[in-house]
């Protein structure tokens, strides 16, 4: 696969979203078994225990339905990180890692690695060509 810059701008967001969705799911995880615990087989105060089971398997189809896309995303983050594998310099394995993979800013991922805001676009400047990838404005 020929990366492109959309290609790298994608991955920095689908990362994100990827780490927010599986954050929500173990949140939904937590509660739903929270209630499956606290549900009674007679039902309760809040009416019968079938309500309890509609929203627990409601909550375990959201849970699949997120877990696939989250998957999907990560999909597409590990074909970008396999590109960045083939880069022979490793500093500049690690401020694509850094900006794309971990999405970081550029003043953090400056900050990481110790470098001059003018030394980390150079790095990722070559990086960037090493790649094969026409760089468009960020």
């Amino acid at each position: 696969m020929q990366l492109t810059m959309e290609d790298l701008k994608l991955c920095r967001t689908l990362a994100s979203e990827a780490k927010e969705i599986l954050d929500m799911i173990e949140e939904i995880r937590a509660i739903s078994e929270c209630v499956t615990l606290s549900s009674s087989p007679t039902g309760g105060a809040y009416g019968p225990s079938d309500k309890v089971g509609n929203g627990a398997a409601k909550s375990l189809d959201f849970q699949k339905s997120r877990e696939e896309t989250a998957a999907k995303f990560l999909d597409h983050v590990e074909t970008v990180d396999s590109a960045i594998g083939r880069l022979q310099d490793s500093y500049q394995r690690r401020v694509l890692r850094l900006r794309y993979i971990r999405g970081l800013s550029w003043e953090a991922v400056q900050a990481v690695m110790n470098y001059s805001e003018s030394r980390a676009y150079a790095i990722h400047a070559t990086a960037i060509e090493n790649l094969g990838i026409r760089e468009t404005q960020e």
